[in-house]
């Protein structure tokens, strides 16, 4: 099962039915797989809720050249608003970025 499917369908999950519903089983049920397939692709449920986090900064697009033309203040609210209508789209998504420290490759490039 591909990688970018089963991050897709886990963060539809979130946003259809909050972040509490998120869990192997159900994702597995929603993929019409068993859980021992996604045990394949993350090593645990902090590991899927990584992946979608990730999917989420994916979402932010900053032009790092636009935000240097800028004054300070201005970039800062540009990153801020920008932010903002990324966690907006993933309605209940947001609530799984107080769990850990988003360390993805989506998260890291934005830092």
């Amino acid at each position: 099962m591909p990688l970018e499917r089963t991050v897709s369908t886990a963060l539809q999950i979130v946003d259809d039915e909050g972040a509490d519903a998120l869990s192997m089983r159900t994702l597995a049920q929603r993929l019409g797989s068993g859980t021992s397939t996604l045990y394949w692709q993350f090593d645990n449920g902090a590991a899927l809720v990584a992946h979608v986090v990730d999917r989420m900064f994916g979402a932010v697009e900053l032009k790092g050249d636009e935000l240097l033309a800028m004054g300070w203040q201005q970039a800062l609210r540009t990153v801020a608003h920008t932010m903002f209508e990324a966690l907006a789209r993933g309605r209940n998504a947001a609530r799984l970025l107080v769990e850990e420290i988003p360390l993805g490759s989506n998260a890291m490039a934005l830092r």
